[in-house]
């Protein structure tokens, strides 16, 4: 079965105007890493599979097995469709979609600084003395 991650990379870095070291250093690996995964030299282990799904908010399935230009081609249309045909239940689908989107990005991003705060690596507001 054929894997997509070399494409997707690369066109995470184009979408997000990364270079290969921006984008390593947001997943916590270097930049001769990344080049080697976009070259097919590599593939990344599996926690950095990880890291890059939440850090780009990806299903796996999505980053591992489809092209993610083909993915967001196919929700753009599929968006135009359904404002074109103007059905409701789809545009509210959608709304709740997003909005399910951007909770569970609010929610990682709540749980990325209680981890950094409980390692210590910035002080609580409760623990701080007057």
């Amino acid at each position: 079965m054929k894997n997509h991650i070399s494409h997707n990379i690369k066109y995470l870095c184009e979408q997000e105007k990364l270079t290969q070291n921006e984008f390593g250093q947001r997943i916590d690996v270097g930049r001769s890493v990344v080049g080697q995964w976009i070259t097919e030299r590599t593939l990344p282990k599996i926690d950095a599979i990880q890291r890059i799904g939440v850090e780009f908010n990806l299903s796996l399935d999505d980053f591992i097995n489809k092209r993610l230009d083909d993915v967001e081609r196919g929700i753009n249309a599929f968006q135009e469709d359904s404002a074109t045909y103007g059905n409701p239940i789809l545009q509210d689908l959608l709304k709740s979609k997003d909005q399910q989107i951007k909770d569970k990005t609010l929610i990682i991003k709540m749980l990325e600084d209680e981890v950094t705060r409980l390692r210590g690596d910035v002080p609580s507001s409760k623990s701080r003395t007057a």
